[in-house]
């Protein structure tokens, strides 16, 4: 048995237009303020390279120099009785995240359940008794391969199984059932870094001496945590899901297809796949020279043995 592990590059190949710069254009045409709103939010993006080309690496947050700022422009002023003066900061930080909601919510949904995935370009020679670990919210591997859904994980979520808010949205039935397969109660989509527990306790630390720590700075820290909720993964999460699912089939090969080997998955990589799978038979698809650099870049660290490269 094969696992075919499917990224972004899988649903690309098949000619859909799932890339992060489509989700731009999506926006620049329906709901522009929101593109402009992520472009020039300051505190994002925090390796300086093109915001689009990472885009859930972009959305760490670097939350230390967003609110101590926050905390310099809006500190209450002694001198000020109205009861705005509590307010400042709190509402400095509401507006300039409130557009992360709709960003990593609605719009998000919108575009994915919008796009047209009727007509793929080209097709793969893929066996429906083999096991799937995609990486996309899309059905693309029910509906144009018939995949069945017990031989699918879907490690964070599925666009078809949640609302306008992520939310779970109906029941898929005996899939919950098999113990093969679990799917998330809720799309997973935004970086790894952004975390608001640690937040909210490196804060409390830096500022919860301060006389106005409670009134003003408090309801400001939890602007940016609310930030983290919808914009964030948290892997270790996922861990047990994928470790049954790889578990409970016997798998010879393992084939990965357009899916970044050392981008923020890399720790599933790290910490359950290769460990399981390392002496199986690997086959690498690639399309671009960056792609194959990567590709022998992870061959190399992991001493990967047995393997193949295909150009798509």
């Amino acid at each position: 048995m094969r696992l075919i592990i499917c990224g972004n590059g899988f649903d690309l190949h098949h000619g859909y237009k799932t890339g992060y710069y489509d989700y731009r254009n999506f926006l620049l045409e329906n709901y522009p303020d929101s593109c402009s709103a992520f472009e020039d939010f300051p505190y994002i993006n925090l390796s300086g390279s093109d915001k689009w080309s990472d885009l859930e690496q972009s959305l760490t947050i670097g939350y230390e120099e967003c609110i101590e700022n926050a905390v310099d422009e809006g500190y209450p002023d002694w001198n000020d009785n109205s009861d705005s003066r509590w307010h400042g900061i709190d509402i400095d930080l509401k507006e300039q995240t409130k557009f992360i909601f709709d960003f990593t919510g609605r719009y998000f949904f919108q575009w994915l359940t919008d796009t047209d995935f009727s007509d793929p370009r080209e097709l793969m020679d893929l066996d429906a008794n083999d096991c799937y670990l995609t990486f996309n919210y899309t059905s693309t591997l029910e509906k144009v391969y018939n995949i069945k859904p017990e031989n699918i994980m879907h490690i964070h979520g599925q666009i078809d199984f949640v609302d306008e808010t992520g939310e779970l949205t109906k029941s898929i039935g005996d899939i919950t059932t098999t113990g093969q397969v679990e799917v998330t109660e809720e799309i997973q989509f935004g970086s790894v870094e952004n975390n608001g527990e640690t937040i909210k306790a490196e804060m409390e630390r830096k500022y919860g001496q301060d006389d106005f720590y409670g009134a003003s700075i408090e309801p400001g820290i939890y602007n940016i945590i609310e930030f983290c909720k919808v914009a964030s993964k948290n892997l270790e999460m996922n861990y047990d899901s994928l470790n049954n699912f790889i578990n409970n089939n016997v798998i010879e090969e393992v084939v990965v297809m357009g899916h970044s080997l050392i981008g923020v998955d890399c720790p599933y990589y790290v910490d359950i796949i290769v460990p399981v799978l390392k002496d199986c038979q690997w086959v690498f698809y690639w399309h671009f020279d960056s792609d194959k650099y990567a590709i022998e870049e992870f061959i190399n660290r992991f001493s990967i043995d047995n393997f193949s490269l295909v150009a798509w």
